[in-house]
């Protein structure tokens, strides 16, 4: 069981949306270390695919991309 301090975020992203993902994490700690006075977790877990995000794996937030991955690398279709 977790202790009531952490967030678990799993993430189906593309490559440039992953720093991203990573300072939303570590601002989302800060945020909430400064309001409660505790220290949080947020832990951002990269994953392959939406479908790699198990409903069941123990995560708080699940994010994934609305890009389209023709538009991610730089390609017109």
């Amino acid at each position: 069981m977790r202790a009531s301090r952490s967030i678990v975020i799993d993430s189906a992203v593309a490559d440039s949306e992953q720093p991203a993902i990573a300072a939303m994490a570590e601002q989302l700690a800060e945020c909430l270390g400064a309001v409660s006075g505790q220290p949080w977790n947020v832990e951002a877990r990269l994953r392959d695919g939406v479908e790699a995000i198990d409903p069941a794996g123990g995560a708080t937030v699940a994010v994934a991309s609305l890009l389209e991955p023709r538009c991610v690398d730089g390609g017109l279709g």
